[in-house]
């Protein structure tokens, strides 16, 4: 939980904690290890600032979502991860474990896309609060996603809750538009699964974030 704490600050922490939340209540040896892990690294990367760059006021707030299909190799369930970035600047980072069990990669980032475009409408309605009115963009990385996103109805996809689909409306009604991304260039990806230290610092650097040695002056 020390750790969760700092994962509200730290978009690098945000899927290990939420693992490591999983097994809190029965941890295993796997855990453990886990844990071991993640203060190895907090060792080594012991401070993590964001920074945010001077730019003119974005129209567009852009939210990347993704997921990692049956990631959990225990329960076979998939992550969730959303950015939210208003022009170069990180506003928002999440990483959930989906509750419905994904049969297929296309349905477990459709359920990314409604976590991503739920996660857009809340900030969109505080800029809006503020006096700032936004278009909101979802870029996604999953054709198959797409177009369960884009359609009316359930299509093939029967057994997808019904509650999802509110989503398809958002679009319908242009509230908000859905477009692809090269997975690549998905900035959610950095918080769908475990990272090597090089993939993990390229996304960190685009979402504004990145090392400092020492300690804050404030």
């Amino acid at each position: 939980m020390r750790a969760s704490f700092l994962a509200e600050d730290r978009a690098d922490l945000k899927f290990p904690t939420k693992e490591l939340a999983r097994c809190m209540s029965a941890p295993t040896t796997v855990a453990w290890e886990q844990l071991r892990r993640l203060g190895r690294y907090l060792i080594q990367a012991p401070r993590v600032v964001q920074h945010f760059v001077r730019q003119r006021r974005p129209k567009v707030m852009t939210v990347h979502s993704d997921s990692d299909h049956a990631g959990c190799l225990r329960t076979r369930r998939s992550t969730s991860a959303t950015v939210v970035m208003l022009g170069q600047h990180c506003l928002r980072v999440a990483s959930t474990t989906q509750i419905p069990i994904a049969l297929s990669s296309g349905e477990s980032e459709f359920y990314a896309g409604v976590k991503g475009v739920a996660s857009g409408l809340g900030s969109q309605t505080y800029a809006k609060d503020l006096g700032v009115e936004l278009q909101l963009e979802v870029l996604s990385d999953s054709s198959a996603a797409r177009a369960m996103m884009l359609r009316q109805g359930l299509g093939k996809a029967k057994h997808i809750s019904t509650q999802f689909l509110w989503v398809q409306q958002i679009f319908a009604d242009k509230r908000a538009t859905l477009k692809k991304v090269d997975t690549k260039k998905n900035l959610s990806d950095v918080n769908t699964k475990y990272l090597d230290g090089k993939q993990l610092w390229e996304l960190m650097h685009k979402i504004g974030y990145e090392k400092r040695e020492g300690r804050s002056k404030s």
